[in-house]
């Protein structure tokens, strides 16, 4: 899902730029220190703000999972599709008027 909000968000996510964050506060860090930054809560809130509206409930039923349970991909490649056709529609519709 990230890679999804990655593509529709002209590749850039929340935390693209922590090493240039974590630079700044110390010389050297190591991989836990990104990692920790990056579980922090508001980087989830962020990348929730970049979900489209229509995909808001696919993305609370995944984050809501608990470590063992899976999730309906069917229902996810359903919903993500009708998006991206929804996203077609609309550049399709954007070049028709340019014309």
């Amino acid at each position: 899902m990230n890679v999804m909000l990655y593509l529709l968000n002209n590749n850039s996510l929340p935390w693209d730029n922590f090493h240039h964050q974590l630079k700044k506060k110390k010389e050297k860090y190591e991989f836990k220190d990104l990692l920790k930054e990056r579980l922090k809560v508001v980087y989830s809130q962020k990348l929730y703000l970049l979900v489209p509206d229509d995909l808001k409930p696919m993305f609370r039923k995944v984050f809501t999972l608990s470590f063992d349970e899976m999730p309906n991909y069917a229902e996810m490649v359903e919903a993500v599709t009708k998006e991206l056709h929804k996203e077609i529609k609309i550049l399709y519709d954007m070049e028709l008027s340019n014309h």
